[in-house]
């Protein structure tokens, strides 16, 4: 069974790290310029695994150039419940597992955990 955090100086540091940093890639990565609006994450901790698992919402603004897609590294074994961006004030879009446009993939390479995720057509 698993547990909500909310608060805890040894948590907000792990999840820093675990949050951190994200790479962005852009067909004109030159001129890309990016404001996040929001990044929310509900994660559940195990008691009985070291593995989180993850659901978040990124609200970003694209303030120059065209984002298309990102990706970013764990440290620690991480599940992805869910994705989901919103784009220049749009509604939130889910993405869904796949390597497509407007989904997310996850690959474990040595225990570090990479997420790729490509977004979906404006």
């Amino acid at each position: 069974m698993g547990r909500k955090l909310t608060s805890g100086l040894f948590w907000v540091a792990s999840l820093i790290a675990i949050l951190s940093p994200v790479a962005v890639a852009s067909a004109a990565a030159q001129g890309l310029s990016i404001e996040w609006v929001s990044w929310d994450a509900q994660i559940t901790a195990h008691t009985k695994s070291t593995q989180l698992d993850i659901v978040e919402t990124q609200n970003i603004s694209v303030t120059g150039g065209t984002l298309h897609a990102g990706e970013r590294d764990f440290t620690q074994q991480v599940s992805i419940q869910s994705l989901s961006f919103a784009l220049n004030g749009q509604p939130p879009q889910m993405l869904a597992t796949g390597s497509g446009t407007g989904q997310y993939k996850t690959s474990n390479v040595n225990g570090q955990i990479a997420l790729q995720y490509t977004l979906p057509v404006a």
